[in-house]
């Protein structure tokens, strides 16, 4: 069945030339590997004396959890299809409107999508994460005291498109009743189970109900994992994941979220480490800046629950390793739970004065 993948793939990249009339042929692919969402392999051609590079992607839906070792590409699911194609309609939106607008920011070039064996190809870009770049300079911006410049203009470009990004194209602002989905945030405070008398719903969330919100478009896949920058120091959006209309501050909040954790499974993120203020506050004057409405006290509420849920898909990833159950309860308790109930209950940011400040 992965022959049948790769036929195809050798298929659709000859058809991309066969205009052009020059001899053909795949040099090398990798095999597929497994990562939480999708199977991923890369393919270099030669067409004439010319070489180009490709990324294949065959998304699945129910993987996540699953030990690495059991992870399989097949079956493909109608799932799985579904996943794929919402990838795909979402690069094709966040292009119009990177062309429609003037941010400095990139998006990887789509190439072809296989409905039949749910494959996505675009353009292989090399380049480095930013996540690990934004790490290294947090981490001189706490020790050394001195900032890099290029990391300033790159989180104040990812802040403007941010916000981009989550305009839609409308001449009227939909205003939206502002509700959180209180049976899942529960089964995400279940699974956590630690300290319930202070994670509870009725504590993290209390007064939720009867505010309103500003419905923006949103892209779950987009944050600060899915970046990467290229040797001319170049913002590239790789997978920005499903497209759908929520709350304004949704969008800001996951990209938040991810901020807080980018020292994740280093020795930084045990002792409390987060992309540090200094280029938070770049990023938040770059999304700013393109006026956008957001109410601080609905953001914070976004933020916790992202937390949450990341703190949740943390214990389910402890859960799938292979670690003697002792080992697994220290790493719960002193790693993962210590930070996630810091970050949570020191999470209000007082976004108030921040955007008054910018009105």
């Amino acid at each position: 069945m992965i022959e049948d993948i790769n036929q195809e793939v050798k298929i659709i990249l000859a058809n991309l030339y066969k205009k052009l009339n020059l001899p053909f042929k795949i040099i090398k692919q990798t095999s597929f590997k497994a990562n939480d969402y999708s199977f991923c392999s890369e393919v270099k051609i030669k067409l004439g004396e010319e070489t180009k590079e490709y990324f294949l992607k065959i998304p699945k839906r129910d993987i996540a959890y699953i030990k690495s070792n059991e992870r399989d590409i097949f079956p493909i699911t109608e799932r799985d299809k579904e996943l794929g194609k919402n990838e795909v309609e979402s690069l094709k939106k966040l292009n119009k409107k990177i062309l429609s607008s003037e941010i400095n920011i990139n998006l990887i070039k789509f190439i072809y999508y296989s409905s039949s064996e749910n494959l996505i190809i675009t353009e292989k870009i090399y380049g480095r994460d930013f996540f690990k770049i934004l790490r290294k300079a947090s981490l001189i911006k706490s020790f050394l005291y001195f900032p890099i410049k290029s990391v300033e203009n790159n989180m104040f470009n990812l802040g403007k498109s941010l916000a981009v990004f989550s305009k839609k194209n409308e001449d009227i602002e939909n205003i939206a009743e502002y509700k959180l989905n209180k049976s899942k945030i529960n089964l995400y405070l279940k699974k956590i189970s630690t300290k319930r008398n202070l994670f509870n719903y009725d504590n993290l969330f209390a007064k939720s109900e009867g505010k309103s919100s500003i419905s923006s478009d949103g892209f779950k896949g987009l944050d600060i994992r899915n970046i990467l920058i290229d040797e001319l120091n170049q913002i590239y959006v790789l997978d920005p994941g499903k497209n759908k209309s929520e709350y304004a501050e949704s969008n800001l909040a996951r990209f938040i979220t991810t901020l807080f954790i980018i020292f994740w499974g280093s020795f930084y993120f045990f002792i409390g480490f987060k992309t540090h203020k200094y280029y938070l506050d770049f990023f938040l004057k770059g999304f700013f800046s393109q006026n956008v409405k957001i109410n601080p006290t609905i953001l914070d509420f976004e933020i916790k629950k992202e937390i949450i849920k990341h703190w949740e898909l943390a214990i389910r990833a402890l859960e799938n390793k292979k670690w003697n159950k002792y080992v697994s309860r220290l790493l719960k308790s002193f790693y993962i739970d210590k930070f996630y109930s810091s970050l949570i209950l020191n999470s209000q940011i007082s976004f108030k004065s921040y955007i008054k400040a910018r009105k």
